[in-house]
């Protein structure tokens, strides 16, 4: 991962943080506090929550807001213990970052405010995708049905979105060793190479479906449907790619790597529209 945006005020803020020891690390979390009347006046139940996490899995040493590793504002209402988490090269278990974040957030009310921050923690507090996808693809299947009132029409278009996201994972998969690719970057290439995929696969099938109608036979309203409507699918997809590929310039480190895989997944998306998607009408009729 690279986060940087060089030039950027939070860029600056970062920059700033990390000068003063206060730069995130992989192996710590740490416990917020907020009291209103001050945290000294829920002392005892501030440091019965600390033993509860320093028992748990994963869990090396905890610091309390008081101590040197710890932190109190000046009027004593908001602080933070930090969480020293077990060393090591292999990712911490999820279910143990689940348990912790749990643990702290049962603990608040009456008063108190608790809350888990730390980059460590970061992984558990993300939703698994999938769900964002599924409820896309479904609302494409159900807009495509009603337009061309036929569930194998409207599937032609979203098997080749698919496919092509597919082969656009893959292949990103590969980049990743060669280039630096955020961990956010596939949830937003699928979204976007479904989007494209269907759009694109839509103008080639609907040209292709009007041929049909006017009574041309399948492979003169395949050659159609390519001539025509196969050409402004190039033409955008190498004008979306182009746009893309100025992010790169653009230096942003945070960005680079998600303009580089999203142009490549538009390419396959692109590619998949003017090969696979001819094959699919052939078989389909």
């Amino acid at each position: 991962n690279d986060h940087s945006l060089p030039g950027t005020d939070s860029q600056a803020a970062a920059d700033l943080l990390a000068a003063h020891g206060a730069e995130p690390e992989d192996r710590t979390a740490r416990v917020l506090l907020k009291h209103a009347d001050g945290l000294d006046a829920d002392r005892d139940r501030i440091a019965a929550l600390l033993d509860q996490v320093k028992a748990l899995p994963s869990v090396d040493s905890v610091q309390d807001p008081w101590s040197a590793g710890g932190a109190v504002s000046r009027d004593g209402t908001i602080g933070y213990a930090t969480v020293a988490l077990d060393e090591g090269d292999d990712p911490l278990p999820a279910e143990d970052l689940t348990r912790l974040l749990d643990t702290v957030r049962e603990a608040g009310g009456d008063g108190l405010v608790t809350a888990v921050g730390g980059e460590a923690t970061r992984g558990a507090e993300e939703a698994g995708g999938g769900a964002a996808e599924g409820a896309g693809m479904l609302a494409a299947l159900v807009v495509l049905v009603l337009f061309f009132g036929s569930l194998v029409a409207a599937a032609v278009p979203l098997v080749t979105a698919v496919f092509a996201v597919g082969g656009a994972l893959g292949l990103i998969g590969l980049a990743a060793h060669l280039f630096t690719v955020a961990d956010f970057t596939p949830p937003v290439m699928m979204l976007v190479g479904l989007g494209v995929g269907v759009d694109y696969a839509l103008l080639i099938f609907h040209r292709y479906r009007t041929e049909l109608l006017a009574g041309a036979d399948r492979h003169h309203a395949a050659v159609r449907a390519m001539d025509v409507a196969g050409r402004t699918v190039l033409f955008a997809g190498c004008t979306v790619i182009i746009a893309l590929l100025g992010l790169v310039v653009l230096g942003l480190g945070a960005l680079q790597g998600v303009a580089l895989a999203v142009a490549l997944t538009v390419l396959v998306t692109m590619a998949a529209s003017v090969t696979l998607l001819p094959a699919l009408l052939a078989l389909a009729g």
